[in-house]
């Protein structure tokens, strides 16, 4: 390991964390562990007795201690030599073990020593299973240990040993037990007054014993023997080339850590991720049998050399953007049960990751105790100290635990929040320890630090320690500020002026220079430094933040606040120092001014006021900021130059400056930038970033820089470039060319004096693909088109270039462009203004498109019907005559039969008032002929003619249904049979009464049996237990002709407004056959022949038979 180690130096920086995962890669199918503890709540006691007879108890007091002493012999050879005092022991021979359960919890101790050490226990069938052999018991007083040893085998066949340590109260005498370099310390000593405890171990396993502090302990010792003649015996095995590459490795990371050797890339500590995920803390042996062999071998490792380790368990919480990819659903080439190929399968993967956050679930040490850290975990820590070295990509791998997406499928940017639960080891070398402690808790490091401080006038090497960690943290930290304010008034504590400096170069990140001094918005810490310290060894500081400072603001506040405070009496002695620095970097800051941000502009104008005015924007502000500046900035740094009183000498040149500024703000603004195309999931809408920004930079032209609105149009329109897909062009004509032009439109008519340049370039520019488009596009969504296209065509000369296309092309549009046209050029005709004589009026392009939509259109609502008469009598009155003869087809009107359709019915009154509006400027008047045909097939598929008298009047038929029927609000049921015989029920011809019960039934049909000459019955003698009453044919027909009549008359009100000498104007010769038979009475003596037609004979004449009728 250490020549590869020197190997990789030669070639590139090694780094400790592959050298690591190198030693940990591939499967680690050997189990490191060669020895077992496990303590029991509730083990029996063995009922220890000595060969006296005398029973010792449990837990263990001092006088049963005295007692076996008096029993025991001293170890003082072999493993006890030469140690200051050896533990007592007696033969197994001497005592006895009375407990009738003591022998099964024995076996059981050693089945779990087998199967935690990866031992196979045979199954209990006779001589096959280990022997537990009984060996001495031990008394561990006070001062008692043993050096490292191996236990003599005292029988044939022994594989590991095991001390059972009965409940007793001592301290100390922790055990070392150490195989193939590696080294487990076991120690029960807290919870041993309670408890049994078990530690066992293979034969060949170096133990060595330290002085128990205080108490007594007893233990039993037991040789576990092999018995088995077809198995052979256990040992303990382990790659020893393995494990001494991972020692190497973790062996020069503390040394490179403890020694700060720059030739390595020292992670502070490792975050291993383990293969299972477990929910709650386990031990090492308890975990999956790959992570309980990396995990065990580890924690050796680590304790031996002085490392610690933890069980952590984290969740990463991913926040990004989500979408939808398709995936054939497909396993082995079949179709799954049940998946239907017309649809497609998909799924929801991240396409950005905004941001990852992992936080700490659970974090104990490997024995299970709580750890109160605060560990960094962030992405830049992980990056470098993750394991595997894509940590973060590995657990995205796997399957997340829970989801959270934004589930709106319109939306472009879905959010997606994933979060992983998973489980890790966290390894760190010694010197790591005030990092992981304060890793994650920069700000808790600092408040000891400061509370440190109150305590002691000079730092303790825990503050040392403290300022050396925050030291390595400040420049990647985002609490910059606040550990240089930390450490730099830590130097001014302890007057040290190199700490002040090294704080400064190590916090001092490249943009935040002065930011991480300047505390509450003053620089008062500056000022206490250079009291301190004096001037000369403050200047390096304050240059290296000067230097690294990205703002201006903050650069030229820095240096008027120390010419304030130095031109205080109080601080003359630094004046002679300060004040020639001060001049300097305010000549260097002027020259070198950073990129602007929001509040600069502010301070150039101050600046100007010290440095010349308005020619000091123009010489030296805007000759450096020009290129780096944000377009934004810019735009509002012009108009902030325009409207500055303190510029108005010469007003001229301050113009002539901010329409400077103004250029070099549009050119550098995205107005031309090619859109992302969205998923093939969402709908394209008409959101278009370029607008967005092209409207905020015309608002801010229009009234102040009209003359730079062409170059708006100019950048938009500069499209034609191989970084702008050829597809997305026509977009940013509709979207972003006209709204603009609308925009510019719009301000011109409020503002009619404004002297807007000429901008008919970008409307011919804009025509025809703009027309394609309406032409092409959806019908739904081009209609929003049209408002815009109109207004930009009021701008001067936009009529005339427009006019005359859309008269030529009027036939490509469909119904429903056509109309929007119609209507916005009406409603904005006053804008509209033809500035040539070639160009068609008005009135002519209107015409044609009201022509076109009155020929194509389908009007399926009154309102459409009456708005494309009025239209047409407005625009083009010579052809209305030509689009009544359309709405009287029917499927101009949507209808599917040839009577009128209700839509067109209902539009009768307000044609009617069209009419009597236009009546006087038509040359023939179309609509009596109109209404005619109405009327007419009115009558031949909807009017019902008055039925034939019977004897029965509709007076007989009420007072019979009176005398027969119970009287209203009685009875339910006569109720509703009333209501059925006299047309008031939404009923017909036929009412049925389901489930109304033998009562309910019989009571009906004894009142049905009395109204033979109303209605005919059948009576159901099935489950439903009903009525079904069938109504004569002479009533319903009567109701229908009443209904018919009164839908007549209010026809005929509509088409005459209630004036009969309009009524026989309209109707003409048709008068005579149409309204006597609506209004209820004979055709009028005219001469004619009476025909069949004038005697109205019912449908269906034929009489059902009275009474009830059986079912057959």
């Amino acid at each position: 390991m250490v020549e590869e180690i020197s190997k990789l130096g030669a070639e590139e920086s090694p780094s400790i964390r592959d050298l690591i995962i190198r030693s940990l890669d591939g499967k680690w199918d050997m189990c490191p562990t060669f020895s077992f503890m496990k303590s029991y709540d509730a083990a029996p006691n063995p009922t220890l007795t000595l060969e006296n007879g005398e029973t010792i108890g449990l837990p263990l007091s001092e006088r049963d201690a005295v007692v076996i002493k008096q029993w025991a012999e001293k170890v003082t050879s072999g493993e006890a030599a030469g140690s200051a005092k050896g533990p007592w022991e007696v033969d197994a021979a001497q005592i006895t073990l009375a407990h009738p359960k003591w022998a099964a919890f024995v076996e059981q101790a050693g089945y779990d020593f087998c199967e935690a050490l990866d031992i196979e226990y045979p199954t209990i069938d006779g001589t096959s299973k280990p022997e537990f052999k009984l060996d001495k018991l031990f008394l561990y007083e006070s001062g008692s240990s043993l050096l490292p040893h191996v236990t003599l085998e005292k029988h044939e066949n022994v594989f590991a040993n095991i001390l059972i340590f009965l409940p007793s109260k001592f301290t100390g005498g922790d055990i070392h037990l150490s195989h193939s370099e590696l080294t487990a310390v076991r120690n029960f000593s807290e919870d041993s007054l309670f408890q049994t405890t078990v530690i066992s171990w293979f034969s060949d396993v170096i133990q060595e014993v330290k002085p128990v502090a205080s108490g007594y302990r007893l233990a039993l010792a037991y040789s576990v023997i092999h018995t088995s003649t077809s198995r052979p015996r256990p040992v303990f095995s382990i790659d020893p080339e393995d494990i001494r590459q991972l020692r190497e490795a973790m062996t020069s990371w503390k040394r490179a850590v403890e020694s700060k050797d720059d030739s390595f890339t020292t992670p502070e500590k490792l975050v291993i991720l383990l293969a299972a995920k477990y929910p709650k803390y386990q031990a090492p042996e308890d975990l999956d049998e790959d992570d309980a062999n990396r995990v065990s071998t580890l924690a050796l490792l680590a304790n031996h050399l002085g490392f610690s380790a933890a069980f952590a368990n984290l969740e990463w919480s991913i926040h990004g953007v989500g979408e939808i990819v398709q995936e054939p659903a497909i396993c082995r080439g079949r179709w799954p049960y049940g998946y239907d190929r017309r649809k497609k399968a998909y799924r929801l993967e991240f396409k950005k990751v905004k941001s990852t956050k992992v936080d700490i679930l659970e974090l104990v040490d490997l024995e299970g105790k709580s750890l109160e850290y605060k560990l960094d975990l962030s992405e830049a820590a992980l990056a470098t100290e993750g394991v595997p070295a894509d940590l973060t990509k590995a657990v995205q791998g796997g399957r997340h635990d829970t989801q959270d997406p934004e589930m709106d499928h319109s939306a472009e940017d879905r959010k997606l929040t994933r979060s992983f639960r998973r489980t890790v080891i966290v390894i760190w070398p010694p010197a790591s320890a005030i990092s992981i402690r304060y890793g994650g808790d920069l700000p808790g490091a600092c408040s000891v630090l400061r509370s440190s401080w109150a305590k002691a006038n000079h730092p303790t090497t825990e503050d040392i320690a403290l300022i050396d960690f925050l030291l390595s943290r400040g420049r990647t930290s985002q609490h910059a500020v606040l550990v240089s304010s930390t450490l730099c008034e830590a130097a001014v504590n302890c007057n040290d002026a190199d700490l002040w400096l090294r704080a400064i170069r190590a916090c001092s990140k490249p943009g935040k220079g002065l930011a991480i001094i300047k505390v509450d918005g003053g620089y008062n810490a500056l000022q206490r430094a250079i009291e301190t310290f004096g001037f000369a060894k403050v200047e390096p500081g304050l240059d290296i933040m000067l230097q690294d400072d990205s703002r201006n603001t903050r650069r030229f506040a820095c240096l008027n606040a120390l010419e304030k405070w130095v031109s205080d009496d109080k601080q003359k002695d630094h004046e002679t120092a300060i004040v020639p620095w001060i001049q300097l970097n305010r000549a260097t800051a002027l020259n070198s001014l950073r990129v602007p941000r929001s509040k600069d502009d502010v301070l150039f104008v101050s600046l100007a006021a010290r440095h010349g005015g308005i020619t000091f924007i123009r010489d030296t502000v805007l000759t450096q900021i020009k290129q780096s500046a944000c377009p934004l900035f810019l735009m509002n740094f012009a108009i902030k130059v325009l409207d500055e009183p303190m510029f108005s000498e010469d007003n001229d040149l301050r113009a002539d400056v901010a329409s400077s500024i103004m250029q070099y703000a549009i050119s550098r603004a995205p107005l031309n930038r090619a859109p992302k195309s969205p998923p093939s999931w969402i709908e394209p809408t008409r959101k278009n970033a370029n607008y967005k920004t092209a409207r905020l930079f015309l608002q801010a032209c229009l009234g102040k820089f009209d003359g730079l609105i062409h170059i708006i149009c100019q950048k938009i329109a500069d499209i034609f470039t191989a970084e702008y897909p050829e597809e997305e062009r026509v977009g940013q004509v509709t979207d972003v060319m006209v709204p603009i032009l609308h925009d510019t439109a719009l301000y011109v008519r409020r503002n009619p004096k404004t002297a807007v340049p000429n901008l008919q370039t970008y409307l011919c520019w804009v025509l025809k693909p703009y027309m394609n488009r309406l032409a092409k596009g959806p019908v739904s969504s081009m209609q929003d088109y049209v408002m815009p296209f109109v207004t930009a065509m009021s701008l001067p000369g936009g009529f005339d270039i427009c006019a005359p296309y859309m008269v030529e092309k009027v036939d490509r549009f469909s119904a429903e462009i056509l109309l929007r046209f119609v209507e916005e050029i009406i409603k904005q005709s006053e804008h509209l203004v033809p500035q040539k004589r070639k160009t068609p009026p008005k009135a002519v392009l209107l015409s044609k498109l009201v022509n076109r939509y009155a020929s194509t259109g389908r009007f399926t609502s009154s309102k459409a019907i009456v708005d494309v008469v009025e239209y047409c009598l407005k625009c083009s009155p010579g052809k209305t005559h030509l689009l009544l003869q359309r709405l009287t087809v029917s499927a101009t009107v949507g209808s599917t039969h040839e009577s009128p359709p209700p839509v067109l019915l209902s539009s009768l009154q307000y044609l009617h008032r069209l009419a009597l509006d236009y009546r006087p400027s038509l040359f023939e008047d179309p609509f009596p002929l109109f209404f005619r045909t109405i009327m007419n097939d009115w009558m031949k598929h909807e009017f019902v003619p008055r039925p034939a008298v019977k004897t029965n009047s509709a007076a007989d038929r009420v007072a019979t249904l009176d005398r027969t029927l119970c009287a209203n609000s009685v009875c339910e049921d006569c109720t509703s049979l009333r209501a059925f015989l006299t047309g008031l029920s939404e009923e017909t011809e036929k009412l049925r009464l389901d489930n109304i019960g033998a009562k309910r039934k019989n009571h009906l049909t004894r009142k049905l049996e009395r109204l033979p000459s109303l209605c005919a019955f059948v009576v159901t003698r099935d489950r439903s237990s009903g009525i079904t009453i069938t109504k004569f044919e002479d009533m319903y027909w009567t109701k229908k002709w009443q209904a018919s009549r009164a839908q007549g008359m209010e026809i005929l009100e509509n088409i005459s407004g209630g004036d009969t000498e309009e009524l026989q104007l309209v109707l003409g010769d048709s008068y005579e056959y149409i309204v006597p038979p609506i209004r209820g009475y004979g055709c009028r003596s005219t001469g004619a022949k009476r025909t069949g037609e004038d005697d109205y004979q019912p449908r269906h004449s034929k009489r059902v038979k009275a009474g009830p009728i059986e079912p057959a």
